[in-house]
């Protein structure tokens, strides 16, 4: 298991924000009406069918941990286009906000640095051991979060975990299954470097030890 990494010490002198920032920052925090609310006709975002499903059951399990930003001169939407597409489709009416008070410019601006993955850090090798976690403890919401898709990508960008490879001998065919089955609803089967989702037969890939 991987040592807990110890938090940053803080700065002796932290910085300040400017005037000029720190006027415009948060007007108020609270619940706004969706039919009320203007998607940013410049958002520059989109989602899939899979992806806005697994976006819907993150939600349905957690709820709204993040608030919504709303431009308070505009109307825009300028973080959680998605999110509010999400509670729509499911029924939600209102929402938690966070208003902010911006121009056009900065208003853009603020859109693409909620969204901007360079500003928000990246996965490091130990998040393989959280997936394998997940796979095994909540195979469900493992495979309606698309967290083995997550792992795919993961390999590809940090180029480590299963190469795929392996001696697994001669295939000896199929075989005649048992009159009474072995395995049972519900049951979680560790196959190779997959685990095996019991809601919908899906396959969660697991990261090889290095």
């Amino acid at each position: 298991m991987a040592k807990a990494k110890k938090p940053p010490t803080p700065p002796d002198n932290p910085p300040t924000l400017p005037a000029k920032v720190a006027d415009q920052m948060i007007v108020e925090r609270t619940t706004m009406p969706i039919s009320k609310m203007v998607p940013a006709p410049y958002n520059p975002r989109e989602i899939d069918e899979d992806s806005m499903k697994s976006l819907k059951a993150g939600i349905a399990r957690w709820g709204i941990v993040q608030e919504i930003v709303v431009n308070k001169r505009t109307g825009h939407i300028i973080g959680g286009h998605q999110r509010v597409k999400a509670l729509a489709e499911l029924g939600q009416t209102d929402v938690p906000v966070c208003v902010v008070d911006l121009d056009e410019t900065d208003e853009k601006a603020l859109n693409i640095q909620l969204n901007n993955p360079r500003a928000t850090g990246r996965f490091t090798s130990d998040v393989f051991s959280i997936l394998d976690e997940l796979a095994i403890e909540l195979p469900e919401l493992s495979c309606d979060l698309l967290l083995d898709e997550l792992r795919i990508e993961l390999n590809d960008a940090l180029d480590t975990g299963a190469t795929g490879k392996g001696d697994f001998g001669d295939d000896p065919g199929p075989t005649e299954p048992p009159v009474v089955p072995v395995s049972q609803p519900g049951e979680i089967y560790a196959l190779g470097m997959h685990t095996q989702c019991p809601k919908c037969g899906k396959l969660n890939h697991l990261k090889a030890d290095s």
